[in-house]
């Protein structure tokens, strides 16, 4: 019998799929898939930011289309960390190569967007990265195709969080409802790290700040012994 493909097999089995691959090679595919999913996060950010009011489609897609490997990458190494460290509250017996391929592969659904977004920006162009895609101004017609694709991106990116719960139990050897609870433990970790991180960002900001330069410093010293010495005549 002739085995299947993980490229579809990680639609209908993801255990089955994600077991052939951490036996074959865990780093299967991986800048591959980082580019899935770089470029969709990319796109998604670009969205968010409003940046159609300042750059046109085309530079958008290239931007995220060149880079979306590298923060794909970036992505899968934070977020397989911390799945990895907090594994371990669970004993999950995963390694960060094994973790990292079971994220990697979830996002092979998340590949069904990039047609989608196509189709959006060949629709409304830079008005796809403006808010004024939600500001009631469209046909009757383009609410109707940003409906269906909205639908159709839920979709992929809910199949891709249950490929992932599934290959993580597989990769970890313990239940789905464990793999929720470590994904929830690493959100709550990389959050906190970030709060950290940002506090000790503000924390150097305010006294870089406050600190007076060499030239305010020495022209203060110099005013008050003028000062002085008007005093004492």
């Amino acid at each position: 019998m002739t085995s299947m493909s993980p490229w579809k097999e990680i639609w209908i089995r993801p255990r089955a799929a994600i077991r052939g691959v951490i036996e074959s090679n865990p780093n299967r595919a991986l800048w591959f898939l980082a580019s899935i999913y770089g470029f969709d996060s990319l796109m998604n950010s670009c969205q968010k930011l409003g940046l159609g009011y300042t750059y046109n489609q085309y530079a958008i897609f290239l931007f995220s289309a060149v880079f979306s490997f590298l923060w794909g990458y970036l992505v899968f190494a934070i977020w397989s960390g911390a799945l990895y460290l907090t594994g371990k509250i669970f004993k999950g017996e995963g390694t960060f190569s094994t973790i990292r391929a079971a994220y990697a592969w979830s996002c092979v659904p998340l590949a069904g967007n990039i047609p989608l977004w196509i189709l959006l920006a060949a629709l409304f162009g830079p008005q796809l990265f403006t808010s004024s895609l939600t500001s009631g101004a469209l046909t009757n017609q383009q609410v109707f195709v940003l409906f269906l694709c909205i639908i159709g991106r839920l979709t992929f990116v809910i199949w891709s969080l249950v490929i992932f719960f599934n290959a993580l139990a597989e990769v970890q050897r313990y239940s789905i409802l464990k793999a929720i609870l470590n994904t929830l433990c690493a959100a709550l970790f990389l959050t906190a790290v970030y709060m950290i991180l940002w506090w000790i960002g503000a924390q150097l900001f305010t006294a870089g700040n406050s600190m007076p330069r060499a030239g305010t410093l020495f022209w203060s010293e110099s005013y008050s012994l003028e000062a002085l010495r008007e005093y004492i005549r």
